[in-house]
């Protein structure tokens, strides 16, 4: 791997094998991010922050993870979710697992990428099948949806056998029964000479996983009741890869964790936003504990509850049923204006557009730019987005989402897209810089995803947002809404655009503007089926063209020399029927690195390979009167 910055090429390769056709061969696929339910970026990332925020404050979480651990991610699918907690929150890791049922849907390139890694492909309901590895983190993002192999159920969890359960709980004569263990199954067979089956029924109507055995029940003259479950398969396959005090990080509904993990004591849970799952950490070791917390604008984790594990669930019985008075939902976290000073100076290009051919250093400008021009080191000050076919403005702007309430009613609300989000961050901290990138933005149209900021987009109609408070100061609101209603009180000739709520009973808008310190960076190849950026923006934009360069970077000069002669071979044969003979030039990345034959042939053999296959270029004509006594 060559990349400056290997995480960001590892996330990029992450974003681009989502962003996919999860079935190639049939037109109008749907992205493997939105097909197979892959967790995205964003989620995880935020997962990753959050189990590293816990580690970094509770001492019983940071002692059972332990230093060099072994992680393993049990259906790791596009390796979204393993691949940043091993970056952010455990980098010393000893070695990673990605392990998947389903291999041949998974992003298996990412062991080409991280390091200490290897893949296997057992089924999290078959323990034989799972690699033999004793685990200190376990990753747990099961499959949702129609066929989703796992779903919350009552589990009942004792401290005792199943016959002390029943006698001392339920009151049951113990002569009256008898119990059978089968470890290998993970299950326990009742049988009852004396007890009529309609009765033997009742005693175990709401007792049918205990302590994680599947119960089985039998009278004299009945059939043998009960079945086997998930939810039994799978933590017999859990505790098989892992050991008593390792750390579990779980994402999904919160019934179902509780339905998974019922004895672990020691939890934590980062409340999905609207229609997000939750982020669960925990294990079984350490203080008995169940706390809650909110990712607040400013990416900061806030703490909006904390109870003894004791209080949150019952003793012996952890169903869902029994603990609706526990499931909150989360307090809005305050929307604080931080006006703390940034002596650094302005960078004069605000929206900016890179067009070039690929492999000419668009993104490694973009990136240097952010890191030289603006000083950007945090990297939640970036967004960076790759466009592609699939991008709607409901994942970058506004979308509604569904969900159901406790009562089983279904509930809509509106969700914040990723770039509506960055724009809030800007506007709580108007003194600092912020920076979104939008890759590929030739594969959609801009006028569709960020629509309703178009008209904002100039320098002279953007807010600076730092010379309408006093640096002194102290405000919160109670969200981003309600700043820039303030805003546009104090400075009402401030441009801005109303939008409607896309979920609302009263006939009201949002207004929303721009703020000046907020950067928006686009790369696109050239393509020949479509403009590049429309009318309408293109006067929003400063637009840089890039070409090929043959100067600095080479490993051997000579090479530079063959590119400098394909390209204007690739020009003089073209230019006189194609318009823009430019978008067929071979950009310089590939070929810097080259510094013997094994590599000159390879990066000649992908030129070769772009002009038949993406350029479309007749290997008996074009092609070959390019290539002909090129040396």
């Amino acid at each position: 791997m060559s990349e400056q910055n290997p995480k960001a090429a590892i996330y990029r390769q992450i974003e681009q094998f989502n962003a996919a056709p999860h079935r190639p061969q049939r037109p109008n696929s749907r992205a493997r991010l939105r097909a197979y339910g892959f967790m995205p970026f964003a989620r995880a990332h935020a997962a990753a922050r959050f189990l590293r925020h816990l580690l970094d404050t509770q001492p019983d979480l940071s002692d059972a993870l332990g230093t060099q651990p072994t992680l393993l991610d049990l259906a790791f699918g596009s390796g979204n979710l393993a691949a940043t907690v091993a970056l952010e929150a455990a980098p010393d890791y000893r070695e990673l697992i990605l392990n998947d049922a389903h291999p041949d849907r998974a992003n298996e390139e990412l062991i080409r990428w991280l390091p200490r890694t290897r893949i296997t492909s057992g089924d999290f309901l078959r323990c034989p099948s799972l690699p033999k590895v004793t685990a200190n983190l376990v990753l747990v993002d099961p499959p949702t949806g129609r066929n989703a192999p796992l779903r919350p159920e009552r589990v009942v969890t004792y401290d005792g056998t199943l016959t002390d359960y029943l006698t001392h709980e339920r009151g049951i004569d113990i002569d009256r029964f008898s119990v059978k263990t089968d470890g290998a199954d993970r299950s326990l067979f009742v049988h009852s000479a004396s007890v009529p089956k309609q009765e033997l029924r009742e005693w175990f109507r709401d007792v049918r996983i205990f302590n994680y055995y599947d119960v089985f029940y039998q009278s004299r003259r009945g059939r043998e009741a009960g079945r086997a479950s998930n939810v039994v398969r799978f933590r017999q396959s859990f505790e098989a890869v892992s050991r008593e005090g390792s750390v579990v990080l779980f994402r999904g509904a919160a019934e179902l964790f509780r339905t998974l993990f019922a004895d672990f004591a020691n939890v934590h849970e980062l409340v999905g936003a609207e229609a997000e799952a939750s982020v669960f950490v925990a294990t079984k070791a350490g203080t008995p504990r169940y706390a809650r917390y909110a990712l607040s604008t400013d990416m900061k984790f806030t703490e909006i509850r904390e109870a003894p594990y004791a209080q949150a669930t019952e003793k012996h019985a952890l169903a869902s049923e029994e603990r609706t008075e526990y499931r909150l939902s989360p307090k809005p976290a305050d929307f604080a204006l931080d006006l703390s000073p940034d002596a650094s100076r302005p960078f004069p290009l605000l929206n900016v557009l890179l067009k070039g051919v690929p492999g000419v250093g668009k993104s490694r400008l973009v990136d240097r730019w952010i890191r030289e021009q603006l000083h950007l080191t945090d990297p939640d000050a970036t967004l960076r987005l790759n466009v592609h076919s699939a991008s709607t403005n409901a994942d970058l702007m506004r979308g509604i989402g569904v969900t159901t309430n406790e009562f089983h009613q279904v509930e809509y609300h509106e969700k914040r897209g990723l770039i509506l989000r960055h724009l809030e961050r800007a506007l709580r901290q108007p003194n600092r810089r912020f920076a979104v990138v939008l890759e590929e933005i030739q594969e959609n149209s801009l006028n569709e995803l960020i629509g309703d900021l178009i008209h904002l987009l100039e320098t002279e109609k953007r807010t600076v947002v730092s010379e309408i408070f006093e640096p002194q100061e102290a405000l919160r609101f109670p969200d981003a809404d309600a700043l820039v209603d303030e805003i546009l009180r104090r400075r009402p000739g401030a441009h801005r655009v109303e939008v409607p709520y896309l979920v609302s009973n009263e006939t009201r808008y949002r207004r929303m503007i721009f703020p000046a310190n907020l950067y928006l960076f686009c790369t696109s190849n050239y393509r020949d089926d479509k403009r590049v950026i429309e009318d309408n923006l293109l006067r929003r934009f400063e637009v840089l063209e890039l070409y090929p360069q043959y100067e600095e970077g080479f490993a051997d000069p000579a090479v530079a020399d063959f590119l400098r002669h394909l390209n204007e071979r690739i020009h003089e044969v073209l230019r006189d029927r194609e318009i823009h003979p430019d978008r067929f030039l071979i950009g310089h990345a590939n070929w810097l690195p080259v510094a013997d034959r094994p590599g000159f042939a390879r990066a000649l053999l992908k030129v070769v390979t772009e002009f038949k296959d993406v350029r479309e270029l007749e290997w008996s004509g074009d092609a070959r009167s390019i290539l002909h006594h090129l040396t």
